[in-house]
């Protein structure tokens, strides 16, 4: 697991600066055998309570799964929230973060912490 915020802004829009960060990167299943891999990009950001409420004031709320079951279905993504708790109960589009090649994605809040779960991937 990585928590270099500068390496991670070099994949991904960050709307505020961050107080750290814990991500990685994962090939997806499948991908490259006939071109570019695929691949996703799964983090914990921590911003400060203020930066939080403006991303999530700014977002739309999707409707899909429960974010819990998401991160239920993803051994890398319940590895990477391991130390951090359960995600919320609303997941975000993930506009705010999304730059060139990671261009969807979801958002949600880690229940009771300044931190944000996102998830981005390639296709």
């Amino acid at each position: 697991m990585r928590t270099d915020v500068a390496g991670l802004s070099k994949l991904i829009a960050l709307p505020f600066p961050p107080k750290a960060a814990w991500w990685r990167i994962v090939e997806r299943e499948g991908s490259g055998a006939m071109g570019p891999a695929d691949w996703e990009l799964m983090a914990v950001v921590q911003f400060s309570s203020q930066d939080v409420e403006a991303i999530i004031s700014k977002s739309e709320n999707q409707r899909s799964d429960p974010p819990e079951n998401m991160a239920a279905g993803s051994p890398a993504m319940s590895e990477i929230l391991r130390d951090h708790g359960p995600v919320g109960e609303r997941l975000y589009g993930a506009d705010p973060f999304v730059k060139s090649p990671l261009l969807e994605g979801f958002f949600a809040r880690v229940k009771g912490a300044n931190k944000l779960l996102i998830y981005l991937s390639t296709c």
